[in-house]
């Protein structure tokens, strides 16, 4: 069987000629990767997965940034300091600014100051105006006609609390959800809204692949009980899944944490697979 074959068969639930096997953050036809560039094992690594494993291809389209909208009188810019190490990222809205601040600490980006930390940055978030991002697909059918039959192609997105949760401080987002549901919940609202309209968008193009949700292991235990799971993250998967099933998509949800208690709810949410297990 091809990778594509192969991959295909085992998501439908069906006996493909051997267990498929795809690395999530190893990509052999993305030689661009700050890994690769940096660690010479991780080159050995790509190069056996282009020629043993079965691959899902990774296509950015959250580039898109569907929380700060596509608005054109929405600026975006990014400072990146000469080490590499440390981001500085300014939002410039008609109603004021946003401001973040990252660093690269062992290989993962961790924000020092969040977009959101105040009264005024909230207000900022909710009243600037929302316009949909329509990304040019065109780069998505090169790499795909690039793949070929070696795996499936793939998009990874935010859930909706994947989409909030590193707008704010950490313990900002925990309290708030015990003492400001109502809040939160207006601002799950927001993001799910943008969400679906960019996730039926793509699929109404006609671009068939996995996609790969993130997110949902903030509302996991054991930092949130399986109720706030379900207001949270729950409610909102079936229909993300619906629509992407309709047309031929497969909906992918990556959790980390005690998913012992969620894995029902991952099936009753309409998601094709799961990791990490």
């Amino acid at each position: 069987m091809t990778a594509r074959e192969r991959l295909t068969l085992a998501l439908q639930r069906r006996a493909p000629d051997r267990v498929p096997i795809a690395f999530k953050t190893v990509g052999p036809f993305n030689g661009q990767r700050p890994r690769v560039q940096t660690d010479a094992s991780y080159g050995r690594l790509t190069e056996l997965s282009r020629r043993y494993c079965d691959v899902f291809h990774e296509w950015p389209a959250e580039k898109t940034r569907p929380y700060f909208s596509g608005s054109p009188e929405i600026r975006i810019d990014a400072k990146v300091a000469r080490d590499g190490r440390e981001t500085f990222t300014t939002v410039t809205t008609p109603e004021g600014t946003l401001t973040q601040h990252e660093r690269v600490v062992e290989g993962s980006n961790w924000a020092i100051k969040h977009f959101i930390e105040t009264d005024e940055d909230l207000d900022v978030f909710l009243r600037h105006t929302y316009v949909p991002a329509r990304p040019d697909l065109s780069s998505f059918w090169r790499e795909q006609e690039r793949l070929g039959d070696a795996g499936l192609m793939r998009i990874s997105l935010s859930d909706p609390i994947g989409m909030l949760a590193p707008l704010l401080p950490r313990e900002t987002l925990y309290t708030w959800m015990m003492q400001e549901p109502t809040l939160v919940d207006r601002l799950h609202n927001v993001m799910f809204e943008r969400l679906l309209d960019q996730v039926t968008y793509l699929a109404k193009s006609g671009v068939r692949c996995i996609f790969q949700f993130s997110g949902a292991e903030y509302a996991a235990p054991p930092m949130a009980s399986p109720a706030h799971f379900e207001r949270c993250v729950g409610r909102f998967g079936q229909p993300i899944c619906d629509v992407l099933k309709a047309h031929g998509c497969v909906p992918m949800l990556h959790c980390h944490s005690r998913v012992g208690a969620l894995i029902d709810t991952f099936i009753a949410m309409g998601y094709v697979a799961t990791h990490p297990v």
